[in-house]
């Protein structure tokens, strides 16, 4: 846009100067009309630039808006990256304590495994311990059944040598009794032996014949034995 005054400065500078007093009053005039138009355009220029500068620091250009959109961008980027990575970091740290924990229940399930290993033996030699118990208590119940009848028994004997003791009794006070006897029943008791005996003889001999005198003998013998019978008869009557 072309300045105000801007034809007259070229009239005036294209205008043939007039020689003489008139001219020179009129190129006064002129100067004077120049310097003036100078200020009033120099002013204009100042506030076209003042305002120039003011609309580009409040209207923002083009070239400023598509800058700051990619700066946002790229912060926007910024901040995701940021946050993917610290995503993949603590995504790798739970991928490692995963893979720790993973041996740990490896681990653990190997334990549980010799556990119940362990628990099955011990089962078992609870069973057979149970069983070794059973036929303890059923040999000790056959014990004691053995000892009642053992204490039953023991109390029979003990009955029966008292019975024994008491007839053993009698049999010393009669035996006592009849070595308090007189010297007859004594000799009668031989007597009794003696005749037993030649019976017995007599039973082996046979038939064997036999003497006289043997005969006789044995006559006196038997008397002897008669007599002893006969004597102790009327002792005991």
């Amino acid at each position: 846009m072309a300045p105000a005054g801007g034809g007259d400065e070229a009239a005036g500078s294209g205008a043939p100067r007039k020689r003489g007093g008139r001219g020179r009053a009129a190129a006064g005039s002129d100067a004077l009309y120049l310097s003036e138009s100078r200020k009033r355009k120099a002013a204009v220029r100042i506030t076209e630039s003042d305002d120039l500068t003011n609309e580009d620091l409040n209207m923002p250009s083009d070239d400023s808006l598509r800058i700051a959109k990619e700066i946002e961008n790229l912060t926007s980027q910024l901040t995701k990256k940021k946050k993917e990575l610290r995503y993949s970091q603590e995504v790798k740290k739970l991928k490692v304590e995963l893979s720790l924990k993973a041996k740990d229940v490896e681990c653990l399930m190997k334990q549980n495994e010799e556990l119940k290993s362990k628990n099955e033996g011990l089962q078992n030699n609870v069973l057979e311990l149970e069983s070794h118990v059973e036929a303890k208590n059923i040999h000790l119940l056959q014990l004691e059944r053995q000892i009642k009848t053992l204490e039953l028994s023991n109390a029979r004997l003990e009955e029966d040598n008292r019975k024994l003791q008491g007839g053993n009794n009698t049999e010393t006070c009669c035996v006592m009794n009849l070595q308090s006897c007189s010297p007859a029943q004594n000799a009668s008791q031989e007597d009794i032996s003696l005749s037993s005996e030649l019976q017995s003889q007599s039973k082996k001999t046979g038939s064997m014949s036999k003497s006289p005198d043997e005969s006789s003998s044995e006559k006196c013998a038997e008397k002897k034995v008669d007599d002893g019978r006969f004597n102790s008869y009327n002792y005991y009557g």
